[in-house]
């Protein structure tokens, strides 16, 4: 009897080790793309932003398959396409792609808020943070691609409107109502603190203001050292791209030691979701095992998170040994986005990516942020 009781113990470790092989080290299929290669998928992403943009300057929000429109709309989102649209016009030299963001742009102007010293993009009397903080990013990328410097005021503004809504403890309250000028003190979100920090470090570096930095500084403490501890983190660290472009942004001012180890830590977390979504691809069984692909949105993210921190590696001593990690890992991500990408006849399904017969903007937009950000590595290095 013991020796019956020892083989079954044995074969179910054996089964257990087996299975744990496969689900957590599969192996990863992530062509690493070149350079030019990234430039070009990003610019087909591009495109179908721009093809697909209406008159009144809104975009397509999603469509299936074979090109039909699925409606619905999301202002946070219109500001993060503008963002990207900008971005793939600045890497491309490419003046349609720079007045389709114009287009973008004089939708979100027309939407502007005034109260108080502030000015916010709103929907009707709602303004969420988020959508203020991507309009600031949006807004930063323009001016330092262009020289332009006719929205310094609008982006003062908008800082100020990120800063009336950052909390004691640095984080930020999730939208004001612009009519009565007060907070929602109920709301949560577990990403717009990232977006907050990233936008107003950039608004800091480029029209520098002691409010600013402040506010820069006591978000990037708060998502360092107290985030991870709310109900809206159920998994730490949370993978967070924006708070990511944020500590690069600020990588000399310098960052504090408790933002270079959470920079450490969300690096990790970036790697293990970019390996698994990588080993999706590699055919059964893993392919059976780590679930269905993710969508280009969130991908996307992950790339654009890990590029971000590839950055910041390179001129932190604190971090200089995930300098080549971050690159691997970025490379990797990109390299599946590459290969998913969509290529068609028709426009409106070309350089897009779907997921269950369905893409929407923001899978184009974080996709070329990833794109765009491996290319600047890959060509620095």
């Amino acid at each position: 009897m013991p020796t019956r009781r020892l083989w079954t113990m044995l074969i179910v470790s054996a089964l257990v080790l087996v299975v744990g092989r496969i689900v957590l080290l599969g192996p990863e299929r992530c062509p690493p793309p070149s350079a030019a290669e990234a430039r070009a998928a990003a610019a087909a992403a591009a495109g179908w932003l721009a093809d697909n943009q209406r008159p009144d300057g809104t975009y397509t929000y999603a469509v299936d398959r074979a090109g039909r429109d699925l409606g619905d709309y999301n202002i946070v989102r219109h500001a993060g396409v503008t963002l990207s649209l900008y971005q793939a016009a600045r890497a491309a030299a490419d003046d349609d792609l720079l007045a389709a963001g114009d287009r973008g742009l004089a939708w979100m102007v027309d939407r502007l808020a005034e109260r108080d010293d502030w000015v916010a993009l709103a929907q009707g009397s709602d303004a969420p943070l988020g959508g203020s903080a991507l309009l600031l990013a949006a807004l930063a990328e323009r001016r330092e691609m262009t020289g332009d410097t006719i929205y310094d005021d609008t982006m003062r503004g908008l800082g100020r409107f990120l800063a009336s809504l950052q909390k004691e403890n640095g984080d930020f309250y999730t939208r004001t109502n612009v009519r009565t000028g007060e907070p929602d003190r109920v709301g949560i979100s577990p990403y717009f603190a990232g977006e907050a920090l990233w936008a107003i470090a950039r608004l800091q570096n480029a029209l520098p203001d002691r409010l600013f930095r402040t506010t820069a500084e006591q978000a990037a403490r708060f998502i360092s050292t107290e985030r991870n501890d709310l109900d809206f983190v159920p998994v730490a660290p949370l993978n967070d791209h924006w708070g990511s472009y944020g500590f690069a942004e600020m990588a000399d001012w310098p960052l504090g030691d408790a933002e270079a180890d959470y920079a450490r830590s969300v690096y990790g977390r970036f790697q293990l979701l970019i390996r698994w979504e990588a080993t999706k691809d590699a055919g059964a069984p893993y392919s059976w095992t780590h679930g269905p692909e993710r969508r280009a949105a969130a991908l996307g993210t992950w790339v654009e998170g890990q590029g971000a921190l590839a950055r910041l590696a390179r001129v932190d001593d604190r971090l200089d040994d995930l300098a080549g990690l971050t690159l691997d890992s970025t490379r990797c991500g990109a390299g599946v986005l590459v290969e998913r990408q969509r290529d068609s006849d028709d426009v409106a399904t070309d350089g897009a990516w779907f997921t269950d017969d369905e893409t929407r903007m923001d899978d184009q937009q974080h996709a070329i942020s990833g794109l765009l950000a491996l290319a600047y590595l890959l060509e620095e290095t």
